[in-house]
């Protein structure tokens, strides 16, 4: 699958030339993600959709599943997504699902089995993608223990089905349920965060502000969740709201794109040294469609696809769709204690260049980031903003 990332007039694409990825693992590629709830728009206007999906660089997106659209609408959008480069999740989710008896929950996984057995390998959802938020159940303040037990049988379920059909399993998380502790004979006792984290392969976090420094900011409130996913291995993608809420600050309704970048590039400056974090999530579609496409900020740095299971010999190859100027190009490779290693960049063409493995490989078990600071064009344009790209070696 490849992937193109656009600085104004530079498009990277990355291109591993020995990478060996265990086919057990998933690949989780730091990213941008988004949901998207008006289903009827893959009948109406998919070619729009993907259209608007490519130029906000969406990598991953989180397709409600609605038994009232027919299945094959839902193959061919998919064929096409994947045809573009980027993954689709079957989303689900409700608090109706906590409900005893209530037929939605079987109805969402009967539906998906369906379907992942009828379609062809590129017509198929990616992984599932759970939206249930127990919190919002009318009996949360009043029954809150048996809400949490039930949205934890739920999870197990699906971690159980997610196996059987060889598919990632994410879901979404409040910043605030590293708060929320829970205690039952099915469970244990813990914090819900904690035992959310753990159960799934991915967790993006509902970390919904406009702004990011600050006790109140994304960076403060995602803290704890960052840290303890790096402790048990997880991969936590940030959300933001898009859509008018109740109250200003939980939401860039009413803000632009740039805003929106400038907020991400802060929370990645502050992150993007841990391995657990993927990237950003933006809620919703249908509400960020007229922000346009991102810009970079020029003082920032851009996040680009996480790879896993990267081998110790890896050569990345970085191609330009313009000639570039090799006097003027700074690329590097750090490790996890941001020493940087010893890495050659060649050119193999005036749009290519190499950055080779160092001599005795990279070290097995390790984490490392790649960074591209500096690229000028022969023309005298300068790259908008800077990349980095974190990868960890099998």
């Amino acid at each position: 699958m490849r992937i193109w990332l656009i600085f104004f007039a530079i498009i990277l694409l990355f291109v591993g030339t020995t990478s060996q990825v265990d086919a057990e693992s998933y690949e989780y590629r730091t990213s941008i993600s988004t949901w998207l709830w008006d289903t009827p728009t893959i009948m109406n206007e998919p070619d729009e959709v993907l259209q608007d999906l490519r130029a906000k660089h969406v990598q991953k997106l989180y397709l409600q599943v609605n038994r009232d659209v027919p299945k094959h609408y839902y193959k061919s959008f998919i064929k096409k997504a994947d045809q573009q480069g980027i993954d689709v999740y079957a989303l689900g989710g409700s608090t109706k699902w906590l409900k005893t008896g209530d037929q939605r929950l079987p109805l969402f996984k009967q539906w998906v089995i369906e379907f992942q057995t009828e379609a062809n390998k590129t017509e198929q959802f990616d992984g599932f993608h759970l939206d249930i938020e127990p919190h919002a159940a009318d009996a949360w303040d009043t029954d809150q223990h048996n809400m949490i037990l039930r949205f934890q049988k739920i999870i197990a379920d699906f971690k159980v089905l997610a196996n059987e059909l060889q598919l990632p399993l994410e879901s979404d998380q409040p910043f605030w349920f590293d708060s929320v502790k829970y205690g039952n004979e099915s469970f244990g006792k813990g914090i819900l965060s904690e035992w959310l984290i753990q159960q799934v392969d991915g967790i993006t976090l509902l970390a919904y502000r406009n702004f990011s420094e600050g006790n109140n900011g994304i960076n403060k409130l995602i803290e704890k969740e960052m840290a303890y996913a790096e402790q048990v291995d997880r991969k936590v993608e940030v959300a933001i709201e898009t859509k008018k809420t109740g109250l200003d600050y939980l939401s860039f309704y009413g803000f632009t794109q740039k805003d929106i970048d400038q907020v991400f590039a802060e929370v990645a400056t502050r992150y993007e040294g841990s391995p657990s974090f993927n990237g950003f999530a933006v809620h919703r579609f249908e509400s960020w469609r007229p922000f346009g496409s991102p810009t970079v900020n020029e003082k920032g740095w851009k996040l680009y696809k996480a790879k896993e299971n990267v081998n110790k010999d890896y050569n990345w190859t970085v191609q330009f769709n313009t000639a570039i100027d090799p006097t003027y190009t700074k690329i590097y490779v750090e490790n996890s204690e941001g020493i940087v290693v010893d890495t050659r960049v060649k050119m193999s063409s005036e749009h290519v260049l190499h950055v080779e493995a160092p001599v005795e490989g990279y070290q097995k078990g390790e984490d490392y980031t790649l960074y591209i600071e500096e690229i000028r064009s022969r023309a005298g344009k300068s790259m908008a903003g800077k990349l980095f790209m974190p990868f960890y070696v099998e």
